[in-house]
């Protein structure tokens, strides 16, 4: 090989090694959180778009105005909180009305039933305990379980032939569900529990009219197709986080945290990735997560912040609470 050959290969080597490291440069910026993994359940942008859902419930039921129902709605929950472990298996037993408790907390449903909401208001429940991965599915679990209070109220009484009062309790419970997914606090378990609410309520809405007002019931018909096209996205989306193993892609919690487009599934993938780094992330994963978290920790948005250091901090040892408090 003379000089100028030389000198010729020495170029291409050259370039060959630049090209080689724009590429894993390019690569990175491309998917800065690839050290954490490539994600699978949210590889599909579509997976991260806001599911709404926007029920015309005026076909169904009177909508009240004004406002206030906050107040009876969180007396309600403080009354669910105080009942006592048996709450969300009493609550889905039939003839709620024959336990005192369980009555107590449908009339704070029906009373709120009479008053408005504004869009503004924030429904967020001083009573419940603090949202973690270990308390996720007791809060969801309480809230849904209020709603079935509602919907069993409703068929018992339409059992009766109480129409005027069946119609009354599975009102309320409509307006509970839909006000839950609308108006709660931005975390999934506020959100869930009010789709899991109206799909309960639309329930008992359809057992009243199967047989009696066929124009309600063709509206029940109606709404309960509409409420399906929201709901089964969110189960849908649900199943990437409620897993028996608690093995949770990191990667797609990752994703989540940076890219969903609701606020309450961002706050969801920075909390479940203080259990992933420990179920899930392995090897060099496990150090990028918590890299990833402890970043997170100076958030300018508090609610990030106070979750990524609460996630950062989880230990294993905390993996048995949080697979023991999963919905069974």
């Amino acid at each position: 090989m003379n000089g100028k050959t030389g000198m010729y290969v020495g170029i291409i080597i050259s370039v060959v090694i630049v090209l080689a490291i724009v590429g894993i440069s390019v690569g990175l910026y491309a998917f800065k959180g690839n050290a954490i993994g490539e994600p699978v359940a949210t590889k599909d942008p579509a997976k991260l778009e806001k599911i709404e859902m926007t029920l015309d419930l005026a076909r169904l039921i009177n909508m009240p105005s004004g406002g206030g129902a906050e107040v009876p709605y969180n007396e309600a929950v403080k009354l669910a909180m105080e009942y006592g472990d048996n709450f969300a298996e009493d609550a889905g037993k039939p003839f709620p009305e024959e336990n005192e408790k369980l009555k107590a907390i449908l009339v704070k449903l029906e009373e709120a039933a009479e008053m408005g909401m504004g869009s503004d208001v924030k429904l967020v429940f001083s009573s419940l305990p603090e949202m973690s991965p270990k308390t996720e599915w007791e809060i969801r679990g309480t809230l849904y379980a209020i709603a079935k209070i509602a919907a069993y109220a409703s068929m018992a009484r339409n059992k009766n032939g109480d129409l005027a009062g069946a119609e009354k309790a599975m009102r309320a419970g409509l307006l509970w569900g839909y006000r839950l997914f609308k108006n709660g606090d931005d975390f999934v378990a506020y959100k869930y529990a009010g789709v899991c609410s109206v799909s309960e309520a639309l329930g008992a809405a359809m057992d009243l009219y199967m047989k009696g007002d066929a124009t309600k019931k063709a509206a029940a018909d109606d709404l309960n197709k509409e409420y399906r096209k929201a709901g089964d996205r969110w189960f849908d989306k649900v199943s990437i986080i409620l897993k028996p193993d608690l093995k949770i892609n990191a990667a797609d919690l990752w994703n989540m945290a940076e890219n969903d487009k609701d606020k309450a599934w961002r706050r969801e993938g920075v909390m479940w990735l203080g259990v992933s780094q420990w179920t899930y992330a392995f090897g060099p994963q496990r150090p990028a997560v918590q890299k990833y978290l402890e970043s997170l920790t100076h958030s300018p948005d508090p609610v990030i912040a106070k979750l990524a250091k609460e996630a950062y901090t989880m230990k294993r040892e905390d993996m048995n609470a949080v697979a023991f408090n999963l919905p069974r």
